[in-house]
């Protein structure tokens, strides 16, 4: 015993150290129900694997939210002054929170929401397995970019000065229909499983802000800015976000038909996973999302810049605003002052299609099973989002006669500056008669402590998972084997 948790240690060990890549603001989920014993949660992690000891599961409605915050309220730096009776932010410790190790200083927040509507899974021959699901995903995160800040607490010392304060996927919230069917299949003489699943994916709206570069140049005194600017913003679904002739917006375009307030945009991805079993251990890897994502045609909309897009900032003429010996404070005079001062930016608008992706995922696992009751299992979780991603679960799942689950498991990861060893999910399903499936599981908790809290993930939901009883091998004394169902 002391010798397999050493191994299944040493396995996570390797995989943190060999992957020990930025993980982002937005964490990654625990994926704990990856090794589970019955959830049917698995097999939507990998086409090659299905609940134990079933024929066939049918899944009800599951609602999966994940939030992400770029920071915490300690993050902040609250501090109570007696003395003063005031409260003070330290706006150095604060910036310093937000900074990755490229030095860019930026807020992001990002949201999840999965809703699947349907799944069902069945075994042939204990040969074949053949699963199908259908659901909606909306998925959004945003990049504010903050290192104007720096000005604030740096200044520019001095010296001419170029500072980014723009930033590359500011933001992208899409959402869309998936129909998934697949298959895997036992490989004839071994206790090898490969599995292929096809997404047929159906986009209902996407928003996205793929750059937004803004470069600001200061001369010694500041006396002058030149700010350049590229930025390329698109849309596209069931609502319209193209300018008609007249500079207009029609979210809703009047006299449309019926169907275009349907989605129109389609595309797709593949799945793909196998596994190995030796002895009490299972080895394990799919990778899901393979392909081009949607095909976003139904009222595409791309803004982007013309050739001209660099304006240069002299100071402000406040004379206008003096009328009759009065300052007009108003915000849209300051505003219509502060817009002429700076020069308008030449905009382009376009009707074009284009093709958007989804997140591809990664997963390597290896668990080992104590008979029926206790499993004990390492995964490894990679995302491309845009960036690389990835963190390590250990996780410990404990199954009482197929009528209870508990799992718990505690992730590893970096954010570029410093590791995080604490990263904890919990999950509990009741399974009544073995077949009634009702679950709730705490995927990924960032922290303990509500001040400290940045991140989350849980899903809940019900399903029946047809029971079968498992095989019992009987050595007899004339060195035969029997097979027996108990």
């Amino acid at each position: 015993m002391k010798k397999v948790l050493i191994y299944i240690c040493a396995i996570a060990v390797m995989i943190a150290v060999a992957a020990s890549g930025r993980v982002g603001a937005q964490s990654l989920y625990n994926d704990v129900e990856y090794h589970s014993f019955r959830s049917p949660v698995s097999t939507r992690l990998n086409p090659a694997a299905f609940p134990d000891n079933s024929k066939f599961y049918i899944t009800f409605p599951r609602t999966s939210i994940g939030v992400s915050l770029p920071f915490s309220y300690n993050d902040i730096g609250f501090k109570y002054d007696e003395k003063e009776d005031r409260t003070i932010i330290n706006l150095n410790n604060f910036i310093n929170n937000l900074t990755d190790e490229n030095g860019n200083t930026s807020l992001r927040l990002g949201l999840n929401i999965e809703y699947e509507m349907f799944g069902l899974g069945f075994k042939v021959k204990n040969l074949v397995n053949v699963n199908y699901a259908l659901g909606l995903r909306f998925s959004g995160a945003l990049t504010i970019p903050l290192n104007v800040l720096h000005l604030v607490t740096e200044g520019n010392m001095g010296e001419n000065s170029e500072l980014e304060f723009g930033t590359k996927n500011l933001a992208r919230f899409q959402a869309y229909i998936y129909n998934s069917v697949g298959v895997a299949m036992k490989i004839p003489q071994t206790d090898a499983t490969v599995g292929a699943r096809f997404n047929l994916l159906q986009g209902a709206q996407i928003i996205s802000v793929d750059n937004l570069s803004l470069k600001l140049t200061t001369d010694s005194v500041q006396s002058q800015w030149r700010i350049s600017a590229d930025y390329l913003a698109r849309a596209a679904g069931m609502f319209n976000f193209m300018p008609d002739t007249s500079g207009q917006f029609q979210i809703i375009k009047e006299g449309a038909k019926w169907n275009n307030y349907f989605p129109q945009n389609f595309g797709f991805t593949f799945d793909l996973g196998a596994k190995y079993e030796y002895k009490d251990f299972v080895f394990s890897a799919s990778v899901l999302d393979i392909g081009p994502g949607v095909r976003w045609t139904q009222n595409p909309a791309k803004l982007s810049h013309k050739n001209d897009h660099s304006v240069t900032f002299r100071g402000i003429d406040i004379e206008p605003l003096i009328s009759n010996g009065r300052f007009d404070d108003s915000a849209a005079a300051f505003g219509n002052m502060l817009v002429d001062s700076l020069g308008l930016f030449d905009t382009a608008w376009s009707q074009k299609s284009f093709w958007c992706p989804v997140p591809t995922r990664l997963y390597l696992g290896a668990s080992y099973s104590l008979k029926s009751y206790l499993r004990f299992g390492v995964l490894f979780h990679g995302e491309w989002n845009p960036k690389f991603r990835q963190n390590t679960l250990l996780s410990v799942h404990f199954n009482l006669f197929d009528w209870l689950e508990l799992t718990a498991g505690n992730s590893f990861t970096f954010n570029g500056k410093k590791p995080d060893f604490f990263s904890p999910s919990v999950s509990a399903s009741l399974n009544i008669g073995r077949v009634f499936h009702l679950f709730f599981t705490l995927d990924y908790i960032s922290d303990f402590y509500l001040s400290d809290l940045k991140a989350f993930h849980f899903y809940f939901g019900a399903s029946i998972v047809g029971y079968t009883r498992p095989k019992r091998i009987d050595y007899s004394s004339q060195g035969s084997i029997k097979l027996e169902v108990e």
